[in-house]
């Protein structure tokens, strides 16, 4: 009797312990939440492209924007139509009556999303390839254009990606300049033999294309199992700051020192204070990635206020990126190749 009074108590403690984890778990993403859309916010802030153009980009949104609304009254009346009829279900006895009742403003509904999503892919490609337009012509923008599972794995970031969604491109093929949403999705068996899918990482993702550098450099997170390999060295430098923000690991150490001079640790640095959550950063011979932890960047809602401050704030962030990488891509060819 004593050993099962022991036991009771330790499983009560067991999820006790459980249940203040998953608070404290709750809780850390939240606040970590909060905290990126605040810096998203910051980064639209100051950013003088945004201020100057915030009229003007509200304009196009709302001119283009405004074709759709009448998908959105059709949705809502479908919802709105099939959660009466499946009140009136439960007054009718009658199954075939019953299947009916729900199948018709089902089809509707599922019509009205499907013509809504397609229409909405339409608009955004036209609203953010004007903003773009207006920024830099040799900017274009594909909505359901992104990078490969396969280009990404290159990057060995170190989440398990049994599921990889990309979408939202910006491309500049005179740069070199690619930009993408990325979605990292990983899937898991548990004792019931049910497969639950996770989301390891929504972010962003940069590429430019530079002159090959010949060797492999690897700031941030990665996979540790990969370099198991002694070909790949850890590196410090000089720079402590620079030290406890990335892990640093290349297979040419030397040429690791030669790439990562004062100059370029200072706009990796800056970099990461200036932009939302943790970046990882790649230079793979002729490649520079750098990948944001920022949510899905160009969100499609109802609410037309919340498109408009998401499609500012995406587009912000593509031009800090841009700039870090146009101004590293200039050094490492300045002292490289010169």
């Amino acid at each position: 009797m004593e050993d099962i009074n022991k036991m009771h108590n330790f499983t009560k403690i067991f999820f006790f312990v459980a249940i203040i984890l998953m608070i404290i778990m709750i809780f850390y993403i939240i606040k970590k939440s909060i905290k990126h859309e605040k810096d998203r916010k910051n980064i639209t802030l100051n950013n003088k492209y945004i201020n100057s153009n915030r009229e003007k980009i509200e304009k196009i949104v709302d001119e283009n924007l405004e074709g759709i609304d009448s998908y959105k009254s059709k949705i809502l009346l479908s919802v709105i139509i099939l959660i009466i009829c499946i009140i009136l279900c439960f007054y009718f006895k009658n199954k075939i009556l019953t299947y009916v009742l729900i199948f018709i403003p089902l089809v509707f509904l599922g019509i009205n999303i499907y013509c809504y999503s397609d229409k909405k892919n339409d608009i955004y490609n036209i609203v953010i390839n004007k903003i773009l337009d207006d920024y830099d012509s040799d900017f274009d923008y594909n909505v359901n254009g992104g990078f490969t599972k396969s280009e990404y794995n290159i990057c060995h970031f170190p989440e398990r990606c049994d599921r990889f969604h990309s979408e939202d491109m910006i491309s500049n093929l005179k740069k070199g300049f690619y930009y993408a949403d990325i979605l990292i999705e990983s899937e898991h068996e548990d004792s019931d033999g049910d497969t639950h899918t996770i989301t390891e990482y929504s972010g962003s993702l940069a590429k430019m294309n530079i002159k090959d550098i010949n060797c492999e450099i690897y700031l941030g997170g990665m996979k540790t199992s990969w370099f198991s390999d002694k070909k790949y060295i850890n590196i410090e430098f000089e720079n402590d700051e620079f030290n406890k923000l990335f892990v640093a690991y290349s297979d040419n150490e030397l040429q690791a020192y030669k790439v990562l001079t004062p100059d370029i640790m200072e706009q990796f640095v800056e970099l990461k204070k200036n932009s939302y959550g943790d970046i990882d950063i790649r230079i793979i011979h002729d490649k520079l990635y750098i990948r944001f932890l920022s949510g899905d960047g160009f969100t499609k809602s109802f609410n037309k206020n919340v498109e408009k401050e998401k499609i500012m704030e995406s587009i912000a962030v593509f031009q800090e990126a841009l700039k870090v990488m146009e101004k590293v891509k200039e050094i490492i060819e300045k002292k490289m190749f010169d």
